[in-house]
């Protein structure tokens, strides 16, 4: 980076002077210490391939800008630098909420079982009460997936709920 500064020093002199800088801390650092010599700062370019930046003169007033620029940027810079913490999806639930997580599994579980048993009821219904035909073909038939899949969904409860026990034990 190129910077050009634009002063008027303390004999009323205006001067004109380049530098290279690495980065815009040095330039801070400069313009402040041209201000503290007694020279007053006009204008000051930073110019780079990427463009070309106006720096505001009227701001630097002798105070050291590079040190808390610099700590400022190593802070940001280690945070940016530390990996994101993923939220576990495996998490502990807090203390409050665990009991009435178990609660709720039972209960599910409790539900699935009593559909579970209706759903076998009616199909044994339907197979000794009704007459042979299309008709309780189809229904049997109904009967069958609802009752595979209130066994499945009744697996996955059950699961559920001894995952809710296992973690209980560990605590």
């Amino acid at each position: 980076m190129m910077l050009t500064i634009t002063a008027i020093d303390r004999q009323r002199q205006w001067r004109r002077f380049f530098c290279q800088i690495d980065e815009f801390e040095t330039a801070f650092d400069i313009l402040n210490g041209i201000v503290r010599q007694g020279d007053q700062p006009i204008s000051a370019l930073v110019t780079d391939e990427g463009g070309r930046i106006e720096l505001p003169t009227e701001v630097f007033d002798e105070s050291p800008l590079s040190a808390p620029v610099r700590a400022l940027k190593q802070d940001w810079e280690l945070i940016l630098a530390q990996p994101i913490r993923e939220v576990s999806k495996e998490r502990e639930p807090d203390a409050d909420w665990f009991p009435r997580l178990l609660a709720l599994r039972q209960t599910r579980v409790e539900q699935l079982q009593d559909t579970l048993s209706q759903m076998q009821e009616l199909l044994r219904t339907t197979r000794k009460e009704m007459p042979n035909g299309p008709y309780k073909a189809r229904l049997m038939e109904r009967y069958q997936r609802l009752v595979d899949r209130y066994t499945h969904l009744l697996a996955q409860a059950q699961a559920a709920y001894q995952t809710v026990l296992f973690r209980k034990a560990d605590v």
